[in-house]
């Protein structure tokens, strides 16, 4: 017996949208679940979550293991597969799956008597796609249903570590509802038939289907209103069947990109946002194929490859392959795997096409980075199966149709250009924000380690104490600049930045920096000035560097340079020493600095709570998968092996814990620990030369010491052998540790040689592993490796 896909068609709205259905009254929320939410009863949805504060946009909201994962198809039934797996959960397991909603339960089965079909019922209600697979996340399944713009966040999964992510696609206001998503698929579907009132089809297709009467800011739309909002839906679902026809030659690439940028205008006009990183990476596919050497093309790709980044970060995730991908064609176009396979054509229009505002959006034309042939034009074969959990194989057809399509091969990804819009809309304008939340202190932050980051907090904090002002605290990772120069006359902007590394700014103010540093950069005024600006600077940094302090340094002079007016001086925080007292001492002046230029009093402002007190219930102890043990490698000169020390007795200790209770056998999964020790001779400064040998045997071959002599031990040429050099004899070990092994690396030792040398050697291993260079592939590598702190350094100049 096999179900037809129109029928799976019909019933995917469930996988997409979540478990809209009323939920029971005994559901209740999982003791581990995140305190930015809160279980209410919703009008007309039964039980669901409020955000109890303020949630930024592209903020993770969820994060969760499968109680359990299915095959999307079985041979057997259904009901006895789900139950099966139902039986296999711990008591708590299964109570928080029984306690899940369901529909459409069969009218002759006896909940009491029939308990598989009750499972089964609620798996069709709550699954959703997990990888090759569907699985069911309870704390997923409290999010609830908003179509079209209306939704304000979106889910995907990550097979590499096993976990479902939902992502807010809008900012989320306190009180408000996370509303997820649903696939331009489903409404593909239940508009068919009804084309001059989709939104009676709709609301009718959810009674009939699901039991309740969509009421999402969508469907609740006035006659006039409703009828503009369905005929833009409609122009996109047209415009996207347009684009894809590129893939066949129907279009050609200017007409693609022009058509990409009225999906992205009507996208913007209905408020729809879902999609926008799949369609700048589609984009930049086109614009990479009619790529010839006039420069605007390759300016073309960096544009769109901009846009899918910001966007696709919004949707599934700023540390998601799609977006490490679109970093590596932001940083060399001419790499992308389509580059001149198309050849030039009216280049020009090409590149004005990339120049507006591109959005990140999953591409409903599919396969685009591969052939750009639409997924709805490869319909799936039927067998002789029972399709699992109906509403589910049509999300994994549609959400994962990269893995059912096409090839494994990456998809690219977009940005927004400097042309996008500020206004109310644009949740990257801090103007606005500014504006509505009647602010009079933007402070932007520039930090690696979070430091930064609590001492904006902190002067906010004191504005508002000081003088009764409410402040902006902003990553400025996550706002534009071009509106600058419109801050008005009575604010002042705060810069507290910290300098990174040899001289660098920190990630999250790369782009500050650029966009201050490009004298090509303009703002709102057509220029790069910045008239009548008012603004503080205090910088972060350690004086043991060579570049102390250079970024805040660099601010305050760019500032000044573009027409801007310091208030107070500029402070300057010395972590070498103390930077709370560097801070005190600053402060003080520059608040009397600022109290005079703005015309402001201290003793504005009135007292606030510093906390609020919840009491939160008692969460009985379970056990915790910890995770596999990863593999680590670890390089020191002269000084600080102590430290490494400890994290080799630390995992002696518990390998001998280990031992003692699996058998001796047990340490045959561990990841291993390479120590690379560097000093002069054995005999003079080798420390804890007795304890390796016994950590080696104890340790059964998980941890490998190899020590570098400089004075003892010499190179065919007579030159001396440094840590470096040991590293490259076991890069392909090493490469496979890091890259597939998810390894860790601790380079202790002086910064200026020995550090960056460590480094540059990381980097041709990394980069020969990739099967390109060390400057191009092995920096990336590196650079990731920091940005997820899975290489950490403690040196010193």
């Amino acid at each position: 017996m096999a179900l037809s896909l129109r029928h799976a068609l019909g019933i995917a709205i469930l996988s997409l949208l979540v478990a809209v259905a009323l939920r029971r009254d005994s559901t209740r929320v999982d003791g581990n679940q995140d305190a930015s939410f809160k279980l209410v009863d919703l009008p007309g949805k039964g039980k669901g979550l409020i955000a109890t504060r303020d949630i930024t946009q592209g903020e993770l909201l969820v994060k969760e293991r499968p109680l359990f994962r299915v095959p999307l198809q079985t041979s057997s039934s259904p009901s006895q597969l789900i139950w099966a797996s139902v039986q296999e959960l711990d008591q708590s397991a299964r109570k928080a799956f029984m306690n899940l909603s369901y529909v459409n339960l069969p009218k002759e089965a006896d909940p009491q008597m029939h308990p598989e079909e009750v499972a089964l019922a609620i798996f069709q209600t709550n699954a959703v796609s997990a990888g090759d697979a569907v699985g069911i996340f309870p704390r997923m399944a409290r999010l609830n249903h908003g179509c079209a713009a209306s939704f304000n966040s979106m889910y995907t999964w990550r097979e590499d570590e096993g976990v479902l992510v939902v992502h807010a696609l809008k900012n989320i206001s306190k009180g408000q509802v996370p509303d997820f998503g649903c696939s331009n698929e489903f409404h593909h579907d239940i508009l068919t038939g009804a084309p001059d009132n989709p939104k009676a089809q709709r609301r009718a297709y959810l009674a009939e289907r699901y039991g309740f009467e969509c009421k999402c800011s969508v469907c609740s739309l006035p006659g006039e209103l409703s009828r503009a909002s369905d005929d833009r839906l409609s122009r996109m679902e047209t415009l996207y069947g347009r684009f894809s026809g590129w893939g066949v030659g129907e279009i050609t690439g200017v007409e693609a990109v022009e058509t990409a940028h009225e999906i992205w205008k009507l996208g913007g006009e209905e408020g729809y946002w879902s999609e926008r990183g799949r369609l700048g990476a589609d984009a930049v596919w086109v614009a990479a194929a009619h790529a010839d050497r006039d420069p605007f093309s390759y300016e073309a790709v960096k544009e769109w490859a901009a846009a899918a980044i910001q966007w696709y970060g919004y949707e599934i995730g700023a540390d998601s392959k799609e977006v490490i991908e679109m970093r590596r064609i932001l940083a060399e176009p001419s790499s992308h795997r389509a580059w001149r396979s198309r050849g030039s054509e009216k280049r020009s229009q090409v590149v004005r096409g990339c120049s507006s505002s591109p959005s990140t959006q999953v591409c409903r034309s599919g396969c685009i980075a591969l052939t750009l042939v639409p997924s709805a034009l490869m319909a799936p074969s039927q067998s002789d199966v029972f399709v699992l959990a109906v509403g589910v194989i049509l999300a994994a057809v549609y959400l994962f149709r990269d893995q059912v399509f096409s090839s494994s091969a990456q998809k690219s990804a977009p940005v927004i250009t400097k042309s996008t819009t500020n206004g109310s809309g644009n949740p990257r304008d801090f103007i606005t924000k500014m504006k509505e939340g009647k602010k009079r202190i933007v402070i932007f932050y520039g930090s690696q380690t979070g430091t930064a980051e609590e001492y904006a907090i902190r002067i906010a904090k004191e504005a508002k104490a000081k003088f009764g002002l409410a402040s902006l605290v902003c990553d400025p990772e996550e706002y534009d600049f071009e509106n600058l120069d419109q801050l008005p006359e009575d604010c002042a902007a705060f810069f507290v930045v910290a300098t990174y590394g040899e001289g660098e700014p920190t990630d999250n103010a790369v782009q500050l920096m650029q966009n201050l540093q490009d004298e090509s950069f303009e703002f709102s005024n057509g220029g790069h000035t910045l008239p009548g600006l008012k603004y503080v600077v205090f910088s972060l940094g350690n004086r043991t560097y060579e570049h102390f302090n250079l970024i805040g340094r660099q601010v305050d002079t760019l500032l000044t340079g573009m027409g801007g007016t310091r208030i107070g001086e500029r402070g300057e925080g010395d972590d070498d020493k103390s930077m709370e007292e560097d801070y005190l001492e600053w402060k003080d002046g520059m608040w009397e600095a600022f109290a005079a230029v703005m015309g402001v009093e201290e003793g504005q402002g009135g007292d606030s709570p510093d906390f609020v007190v919840h009491e939160l219930e008692s969460h009985p102890p379970e056990k915790v998968y910890l995770g596999k043990l990863l593999q680590f490698y670890m390089t020191r000169v002269f000084f600080g092996v102590a430290p490494f020390r400890g994290f080799v007795q630390e995992r002696v200790a518990f390998a001998r814990r280990t031992i003692e209770k699996n058998g001796p056998d047990a340490l045959a999964d561990w990841g291993r620990i390479w120590l690379f020790y560097g000093c002069r001779r054995s005999t003079e400064d080798f420390l804890y030369k007795d304890e390796w040998p016994q950590y080696e045997e104890e340790l059964q071959g998980k941890f490998a010491l190899r020590c570098a002599f400089s004075r003892e031990t010499f190179k065919p040429d007579g030159s001396k052998i440094y840590v470096q050099d040991l590293i490259w004899e076991e890069r392909e070990q090493l490469a496979e540790a890091i890259l597939n092994g998810k390894g860790y690396v601790y380079i202790c030792g002086e910064a200026k040689n020995m550090s960056k040398q460590v480094e540059e050697i990381l980097a041709k291993i990394l980069g020969q592993a990739k099967g390109g260079s060390a400057e191009v592939e092995g920096a990336a590598e590196v650079k990731l490796l920091k940005e997820r702190s899975r290489l950490l350094l403690d040196v010193w100049s």
